[in-house]
């Protein structure tokens, strides 16, 4: 259905651009092919109203949540250190920058190896107390 000389009327007998829409919406609502082109170059695009809930914001977070989400651990055993009082991190296991764990297995069941929770022991003693420098660890029993 053409429309330029349609719309060139309506505009000449005193309809405005809005009721014009509204004809139009409702022609297409009941089936009606309009050729949108021709009321293109009759009036050129105009730009859609952004919908109320385009412009919130619906992910809320704490910053150290976002870090958390975001960041690269430094230290990957410990990943990332919890807000608590006493010193405490969490790493997930299953994380891809440890997927090298996939392929420690004994007796078939997957395991952390020692000596990962003594780097992880070295890491937080370097975490906590940033001025002493631990360079031994010994009598370690597994």
């Amino acid at each position: 259905m053409r429309l330029s000389g349609a719309c060139t009327a309506c505009t000449g007998s005193g309809m405005n651009r809005a009721s014009v829409a509204d004809l139009l919406a409702g022609l297409f609502v009941r089936g009606r092919d309009l050729a949108w082109s021709s009321l293109n170059e009759a009036w050129g695009r105009i730009g859609l109203p952004r919908r109320r809930w385009q412009n919130l914001r619906l992910w809320y977070e704490t910053p150290s949540i976002a870090r958390a989400r975001t960041e690269t651990p430094e230290l990957p055993l410990l990943a990332r250190r919890v807000d608590s009082v006493l010193p405490t991190w969490e790493v997930d296991l299953l994380a891809p920058r440890l997927s090298w764990l996939e392929d420690h297995r004994v007796g078939g069941a997957q395991v952390l190896p020692g000596a990962a929770y003594v780097a992880m022991a070295l890491h937080a003693a370097q975490e906590i107390y940033p001025d002493t420098r631990v360079v031994s660890v010994s009598d370690v029993r597994f």
